[in-house]
């Protein structure tokens, strides 16, 4: 929306459960989100540090799932595309297949390929330069970056969720977050067609189009009831940004667990 607000919108696989108006996505915004929405099975995220924070301590008993298009292309603009040295090319080939993994046997052979591909270039991702100021920096920067992220997703055993068969007795559990990357990308769309919108205007288009996809939609004269007056100063937009994270009607969030939840 504006280089100081976004709308962090969380939704379940037929419609939007609720959104909330911050500065920024920080864990304090998301807990507040998350906080009127009833803890799903399994949730479906990009990684945000601060939705992953949120989620903890607000859905503990949910388990995540990481994008997994999201994690490979974190590798492929690490290595590039036409990486210079073995090691990023095979890198490179693992985070291709990353995305492709439908079954355990898949899971185990791809794991038991990382593990190899660590092993075997170790000494290029502990491998250190000492620069002329005297920094110390990893040599092979590149490498690491892509390494680390990864590693920490297996540790915290959040890559492979979606095939979980305890987990997938209930629904089925995406391995990307398509589903809400396509919400964005439809928000994103209306607000560049409307670029010399106000930018009290261009939030109330989106928490109006999020409204609309909701689950239970109020009757017209409740609406009218509910709606903040229309201020364009800069006061109305903090008011208005409170009852949006705060009315039942604006806030559209729901009681009812949903299986699988996407942020």
């Amino acid at each position: 929306l504006h280089r100081d607000c976004v709308l962090l919108i969380a939704m379940s696989p037929t419609h939007i459960l609720g959104w909330r108006l911050a500065c920024s996505e920080h864990a304090g915004a998301w807990q507040a989100l998350l906080a009127r929405i009833a803890p799903p099975d399994v949730v479906v995220t990009d990684g945000d540090a601060g939705f992953a924070k949120a989620c903890h301590a607000q859905w503990s008993d949910t388990k995540i799932q990481r994008c997994l298009f999201h994690i490979s292309a974190n590798i492929r603009s690490c290595t590039i595309r036409n990486p210079r040295h073995k090691a990023g090319q095979e890198l490179y080939a693992l985070s291709q297949q990353l995305t492709r993994i439908i079954n355990d046997e898949q899971q185990g052979a791809w794991i038991g390929c990382y593990t190899t591909w660590c092993a075997m270039y170790k000494h290029m991702l502990v491998e250190k330069t000492v620069l002329v100021n005297g920094r110390i920096v990893n040599t092979y920067e590149r490498l690491v970056r892509a390494c680390n992220p990864l590693n920490a997703r297996l540790c915290a055993g959040d890559l492979f969720t979606y095939l979980n068969s305890e987990v997938t007795k209930q629904a089925i559990v995406p391995a990307f977050n398509n589903q809400i990357e396509s919400c964005n990308a439809r928000l994103r769309a209306m607000l560049r067609a409307h670029r010399d919108w106000l930018l009290l205007h261009r939030i109330k288009a989106c928490v109006w189009w999020c409204y609309m996809h909701t689950q239970c939609l109020l009757p017209a004269a409740q609406l009218i009831q509910i709606m903040p007056p229309v201020d364009t100063s800069q006061t109305c937009i903090h008011n208005w940004s409170y009852t949006t994270a705060n009315t039942n009607m604006l806030n559209a969030n729901t009681t009812d667990k949903p299986s699988v939840g996407q942020t």
